[in-house]
């Protein structure tokens, strides 16, 4: 990112490592907690086994076997993306310190967030099909809605 005046700094704000955005956003060790937490919340509402890969990470290149699972796929991937880089430029630009657990914790808090917008303003068959596929993310009862994060 140095490279294409993003940063000054040629090292990674997570880990002092070269920054790319291949290491920022794959390879990083700090982040590596969130894309297990991204492939195992994924996992649960699959119909196969979920990998996050490279690939997955700059492309979403998902197999394609269930209707609705491309657009929580988009919204989970592009939501951690939107968290690491707002914990990167909280580190870089504000001196703020984070660890994995926070990362993680602010992809949750992030993510409920979203559900609760889309539970507000979509319709419940909408909202059922993309964000309840096997009660992984949340259930609605009696039209409420529970997070399960």
């Amino acid at each position: 990112m140095y490279r294409f005046n993003i940063s000054k700094d040629v090292g990674c704000a997570f880990c002092a490592a070269p920054e790319t955005l291949e290491h920022a956003f794959c390879h990083c060790p700090l982040i590596k907690d969130l894309w297990l937490f991204v492939e195992a919340l994924l996992a649960k509402m699959a119909v196969w086994p979920v990998v996050i890969t490279e690939n997955v990470i700059r492309f979403c290149l998902f197999r394609r076997e269930s209707k609705g699972f491309d657009c929580i796929t988009y919204i989970t991937l592009g939501l951690a993306k939107s968290v690491i880089w707002q914990v990167r430029c909280l580190i870089r630009f504000e001196s703020k310190c984070f660890d994995s657990n926070d990362l993680v914790n602010m992809f949750k808090a992030q993510f409920g967030f979203r559900c609760k917008v889309d539970f507000a303003r979509l319709p419940r068959a909408l909202f059922k099909s993309t964000w309840c596929r096997e009660g992984a993310i949340c259930v609605i009862i009696k039209d409420k809605l529970k997070l399960r994060l």
